[in-house]
Order: structure tokens, then C-alpha cells, then sequence
């Protein structure tokens, strides 16, 4: 008996490896998929030394209350901001700043399960209906006089894209590190094992009622034109690799521009010097000409 385990054992340890392995690989996908639904929460306050902001609560047509701020504008445009996943207004606080201190209004909101918002987090939906609540509010603004403007970032573009496809009030969209498509993006950051990681995080989404194939930004983005459209991307992002930005963008049609920074990180655009004065700038051309 012992000379029969001697010579089985590891036939055995050898298949008992090739089930247990991946069968390890996909709970961790399909685990770490669930966690991008439900980030971290958490109050949120205005940094000191910022004047003028209003604290400020919307009400989507679903009944998700949003928790976000408003700056008036001096200059008769505003831009709403919509940040990233795992996030909170903060994220864009960069942006935020350099855009006031040329004028223009901002609103900048927790997008639905992050920060103070309530609601849950769907990847499409939800992240699309928030962003129309706040443009529909910043319309309506007489500081702003109707010129509106959009910058969404990661998720946060996704979301940008359907909406200014929607709302012919949205006149100028910035895209930053924003994805083709949510199926494209989650079968790159979970792709490392192939299907063994990629169909568990896909599949997480399906259980939690997020449908991928309604989450299209490159199919979305068709329908911007004539107004302007700029896409930032950063030349060391890791979560969306240049070549998908590039993608986007040669969807897109004119007026429209692409923009990489050299050595930009996902999420740390306005650490690069050419970033902040290209969006001001760009939302300047965009929503002051007369």
C-alpha cells in the first residue's frame, strides 16, 4: 500500500493543483469584482480656504440623493465634474480649482455610492442619471447662462459620454482616462489569468444587474459632433493603456483633439504641467467664444 501512495501521490497532487488553482483564481476575480461595486464611503469636506462653494444636495429621478457643491460662475460657463471609481468629488479637486480661478462655475458631486451620495454603484446607469441631474441643475443656473460644459474621468467619462450624447445643453466634453467600453475594461484588468480571471469579474457584474453591452462610450461618442470633444491620456496610464484612448478618440469626430502626457499615471493627470492650463483652455475656445 505504501509503495502504491509513494508512486500516486503526486498524480494526485497534480491534479488536485489543477482544480484547486483555478478554482482559486476565479473567486479572487470574481471577488475583487464585487468590491469595485461597493467602495469605501465616507464624509467629505471642502478644504480649507475654498470660498464661495455651496454646499449642495440633488435628487435624481430614482430617488438617489447626491451630495455635491456648486461654485457659481463669474464668467458665464460652468463645467461639471464627474469623478472615478472607489472615489469622491476630491479626486477633481485639482481641476476644480483651475477652473474657478479663470471664472467658470463648477459642480462637483459624489457620484451614487461614493462619498456622501447614496444609491448604489452599477458601473452605467446610475452614474448616468446623477450626471444629467446636476447638468439639468447647472442649466438652469442664470450665472451660467446655459453654456455648459462636461469633464468626466475614468468611470466618470463613461458617464460624461452618454450624457452629452443625450443633452445638447452639455457643449464641450473633456474625456480623461476614459474606457471603449466596460467590458473592454474589465476584461483588461482582470485578464491576467485569461478567462480563468476575466469570465468570474465579467460574470460578478451580471449577478450584481449590470448589463456590460449598455455601457459603450466608443459607440456613444459618435453621436457628440459638431461640438467639441478633447481626450487626455496619460502616456504611463496603466488601467487605460494609451492605444484605447487613441481608439475612442479616431471614433470620435471633428472638432475633435487628442492630447497624451508624457509619463502621466492613471489618476494623477494634473501632476503633468501641460494638463490643467489644456482644459481650461480647452473649455475657454469652447464655451466663451461669442
Amino acid at each position: 500500500m505504501a509503495r502504491l501512495f509513494r508512486r500516486w501521490w503526486p498524480v494526485s497532487a497534480l491534479v488536485g493543483l489543477l482544480v484547486v488553482v483555478p478554482a482559486a483564481v476565479a473567486a479572487r476575480a470574481y471577488h475583487a469584482a464585487t468590491l469595485l461595486l461597493r467602495p469605501h464611503r465616507g464624509p467629505v469636506a471642502m478644504p480649507t480656504g475654498w470660498s464661495g462653494g455651496i454646499i449642495t444636495q440633488w435628487t435624481t429621478p430614482s430617488g438617489v440623493r447626491l451630495s455635491g457643491w456648486y461654485f457659481p460662475s463669474t464668467n458665464g460657463a460652468a463645467v461639471v465634474l464627474a469623478h472615478g471609481m472607489g472615489a469622491n468629488r476630491l479626486q477633481l479637486a485639482p481641476e476644480l480649482e483651475a477652473l474657478r480661478a479663470q471664472g467658470f462655475g463648477v459642480a462637483s458631486f459624489d457620484e451614487p455610492g461614493q462619498g456622501e451620495s447614496e444609491g448604489q454603484v452599477t458601473w452605467g446607469e446610475a452614474e448616468r442619471e446623477a450626471l444629467a441631474t446636476v447638468v439639468d441643475f447647472v442649466a438652469k443656473q442664470p450665472d451660467a447662462t446655459g453654456a455648459i460644459g462636461v469633464l468626466g474621468f475614468s468611470v466618470g467619462g463613461s458617464a460624461a459620454v452618454r450624457v452629452a450624447a443625450e443633452d445638447l445643453r452639455v457643449r464641450a466634453l473633456v474625456l480623461c482616462g476614459t474606457w471603449t467600453s466596460l467590458e473592454g475594461e474589465f476584461t483588461f484588468e482582470f485578464g491576467r489569468w485569461g478567462a480563468l480571471s476575466r469570465w468570474p469579474a465579467l460574470w460578478a457584474l451580471q449577478r450584481h444587474g449590470i448589463h456590460r453591452e449598455d455601457v459603450q462610450p466608443i459607440v456613444d461618442i459618435t453621436h457628440i459632433a459638431p461640438r467639441p470633444v478633447l481626450v487626455v491620456t496619460g502616456g504611463a496610464d496603466e488601467v487605460v493603456p494609451q492605444e484605447v484612448a487613441e481608439a475612442l478618440f479616431s471614433a470620435s469626430k471633428p472638432p475633435h483633439q487628442l492630447k497624451t502626457l508624457p509619463g502621466a499615471h492613471h489618476g494623477d493627470y494634473a501632476q503633468s504641467p501641460e494638463y490643467l492650463p489644456l482644459v481650461t483652455g480647452f473649455f475657454a475656445r469652447t464655451l466663451l467664444a461669442k
